[in-house]
């Protein structure tokens, strides 16, 4: 007696139908789960502050971080990047780099995550880290994806050199994107985009000149970089590229205006 050989072919397609279909409607719920959690996320820029760089009294933006504490207490602070929508939310920190991978400002899980800094950061960090996904563009708030624009684009990157950071129940502190640089985590050993503190002034100098020397694009200008606290901000996202995977890294670095000023430096 001859099976049916074309039983089971059918039953495979219409499985992978279905996975389709499954795997389609899981990116569009996350989607619309992400819209529902950033949608109102600017009722907490207070009424008193325009989030507006020609209106922000010396850089101070202010948030109401009693409601953003009493949705989350590990929201830490918030990043905001002039000319870049995207860019504008709270950020948080916990016990470990995980947990945000996928779970929102709120605590809420989510695939997308969020902004998140590096758990091993302390209140003496020369180097603050921001990690934050590369996810889809036309999210509400993809995080850290609008970061590729500045790869490969020099006028992005020209126009786009003030950030904004803001801590917690603190002052507004204004940086400068002054590099852009992508690596493959696999393959470096001895530097790492990622550290945070340094041993002495000259680990830190080190530090800063391998960045410049492997930057896409590198302008400090007349700015001071200090060794001190809060110096640096370094945003990071995955970028696969160049055969890298999973691995790449898309890294840009901002250096403290703030600081930089109140010492009289500018």
């Amino acid at each position: 007696m001859r099976r049916n050989r074309k039983k089971p072919l059918i039953f495979i397609m219409m499985l992978m139908f279905l996975c389709s279909i499954c795997g389609i409607l899981w990116v569009y719920t996350q989607e619309e789960i992400e819209a529902s959690v950033y949608k109102d996320v600017d009722q907490y820029i207070s009424s008193n502050s325009t989030n507006t760089v020609e209106n922000i009294s010396a850089y101070q933006i202010n948030y109401d971080w009693d409601g953003l504490l009493k949705i989350n207490k590990n929201i830490v602070g918030w990043l905001y990047l002039p000319g870049n929508e995207k860019i504008n939310f709270p950020v948080v920190m916990s016990f470990d780099n995980d947990y945000y991978l996928n779970h929102d400002y709120t605590g809420k899980w989510n695939a997308n995550g969020c902004a998140f800094i590096d758990y091993r950061t302390t209140e003496e960090s020369q180097n603050v880290v921001i990690h934050g996904h590369n996810m889809n563009r036309s999210s509400t708030r993809p995080i850290f994806t609008t970061l590729t624009d500045y790869w490969n684009n020099e006028e992005y990157f020209n126009s786009h050199r003030i950030l904004y950071y803001t801590k917690a129940n603190g002052m507004t502190m204004k940086y400068k994107v002054v590099g852009v640089a992508w690596y493959n985590i696999a393959k470096q050993k001895e530097f790492t985009y990622s550290q945070r503190d340094f041993e002495t002034e000259e680990d830190f100098r080190s530090w800063l000149e391998y960045v410049k020397k492997n930057s896409l694009f590198y302008d400090l200008g007349d700015t001071n970089i200090d060794y001190c606290k809060d110096e640096i901000i370094t945003l990071s996202t995955c970028y696969r590229i160049n055969g890298a995977g999973k691995n790449g890294r898309l890294s840009i670095f901002c250096v403290n205006l703030t600081n930089d000023e109140i010492s009289g430096g500018e």
